[in-house]
C-alpha cells in the first residue's frame, strides 16, 4: 500500500520549499532514506513539470572513498559536482543514517580535505533556496539586525556578545524541512564568559556531550566535555575553528527533544546555538574555518531554563518569547 505520508512531503518540498516550476530541472540526493520517498519525489517534480535527476548515496560506501581519498580524486569529483549543480535549478537532499558514527574512523585530515574540495558545490546547493518567509520570523529579524548586545545566562551558562551591524536571516521552511530558526552572527573578537551545551552531538562521526567553552576576546581558551582531547583536537583544525561563526535561535514548535542529527536539533523550541568555525556569507563577521560545528543547548524549564537579553531587555525567558511581535513564534501559538 502507497504510503501517502511520503507524497504529501514530497509535494511540500517541490511546491513550497523549492517552487518548481515547468521545465526546470532538479538534483534530488538521497542518503539512506527509503527508495518510497525518493520515487514520491520524481512523481512531485514531474507533476510540477519539472525534470527531476536523482543520485543515491550509501554511508558505508561513502566512508570507503573517504578513507584513500587523494587530492586529485577528490578536485576531480567536487569538479563533476558543481559542473552538475550548475545544470539545476533547484536541490532537494535527503539525508537519512543506518549508522550516524560510519565515518567515525576517517582520518581528521581526510575529512578536513573532502569539506574544504566541497565548499563550493555546497554554497551551489545553498544558493538555490531562499523564499518568502513567515510574519513572525521577520518581526525577530528586524529586532536582531537593531540589536547591539546579546546576553545569554542558564545553568553553566553566562555569555554575551555584539551583533552588531550583523544581518539576520530567517530559515522558513524554504532552505530545510524540518525548519525554524533566525540565525545571526557575533563580531568576532566580541564572546566573552561561558556556555554549556545540554544537546548532544556528533561531529565527524564522535558523540559529544556535556560541551562546555569559555571565551576571551572571542576565542574558546577552554573547552571541555566527555571527549575533551577529540574536541579541542577538532578546535584546533585552523585559526578560525576557535571562534564563532554563527548565532541562532531555535523555535519549531514540532521538534522538542535532541536526536542527534543537526537538522533537527539546532531547531528545537526553545533553543540557541553557537556555531565555532566558518561563518555564513548572508550574516558573516569574517570568519573563516574549514569548521562549521553548531551546539545547541535548549532553554526550556524542563531542560534548566535560562535568559535572553537584547541591549538588557529580556527577550526570551525559560524558551518563550515575550514581546508580542514574537509571541507567534512560541510553542503552542503556531501549528
Amino acid at each position: 500500500m502507497r504510503d501517502t505520508r511520503f507524497d504529501n512531503l514530497a509535494k511540500l518540498l517541490v511546491e513550497y520549499s523549492i517552487r518548481l516550476r515547468r521545465n526546470e530541472t532538479v538534483l534530488i540526493e538521497a542518503l539512506e532514506v527509503p527508495d518510497e520517498m525518493t520515487i514520491a519525489l520524481i512523481r512531485a517534480a514531474r507533476n510540477a513539470g519539472g525534470i527531476p535527476f536523482v543520485q543515491t548515496h550509501q554511508a558505508r560506501v561513502s566512508r570507503a572513498l573517504a578513507l584513500e581519498a587523494s587530492d586529485r580524486q577528490l578536485s576531480l569529483l567536487a569538479g563533476h559536482e558543481l559542473a552538475r549543480m550548475k545544470k539545476m535549478n533547484a536541490y532537494i537532499a535527503l539525508r537519512g543514517s543506518n549508522n550516524i558514527t560510519e565515518l567515525s574512523d576517517v582520518p581528521a585530515d581526510k575529512m578536513k580535505l573532502i569539506a574544504k574540495k566541497m565548499r563550493r558545490v555546497q554554497d551551489q546547493r545553498v544558493k538555490k533556496n531562499y523564499r518568502k518567509l513567515q510574519p513572525g520570523m521577520k518581526a525577530l529579524k528586524r529586532l536582531m539586525e537593531e540589536t547591539n548586545r546579546v546576553e545569554i545566562k542558564g545553568t553553566g551558562t553566562d555569555i554575551r556578545f555584539s551583533i552588531k551591524g550583523i544581518p539576520a536571516v530567517i530559515c522558513g521552511g524554504d532552505h530545510n524541512i524540518p525548519d525554524g530558526e533566525v540565525f545571526s552572527c557575533p563580531l568576532r573578537n566580541s564572546v566573552q564568559g561561558h556556555v554549556t551545551f545540554n544537546v548532544p552531538s556528533i561531529y565527524q562521526g564522535i558523540g559529544f556531550d556535556g560541551i562546555r567553552l569559555e571565551f576571551k576576546d572571542g576565542k574558546i581558551v577552554d573547552a571541555t566535555s566527555n571527549e575533551t582531547r577529540k574536541l579541542n583536537r577538532i578546535l584546533d583544525s585552523d585559526a578560525g575553528a576557535r571562534y564563532v561563526g554563527e548565532f541562532s535561535l531555535g523555535f519549531n514548535p514540532h521538534v522538542l527533544r535532541p536526536m542527534r542529527d543537526i537538522l533537527f536539533d539546532e531547531k528545537i523550541a526553545g533553543s540557541f546555538h553557537l556555531t565555532p568555525g566558518q561563518a555564513y556569507e548572508e550574516a558573516d563577521n569574517g570568519n573563516r574555518s574549514q569548521v562549521h560545528w553548531d551546539m545547541v543547548s535548549i532553554q526550556r524549564p524542563e531542560y534548566g531554563g535560562g535568559e535572553i537579553y537584547f541591549d538588557g531587555t529580556l527577550i526570551r525567558r525559560d524558551g518563550k518569547f515575550l514581546p508580542k511581535q514574537l509571541r507567534s513564534l512560541n510553542r503552542g501559538r503556531t501549528r
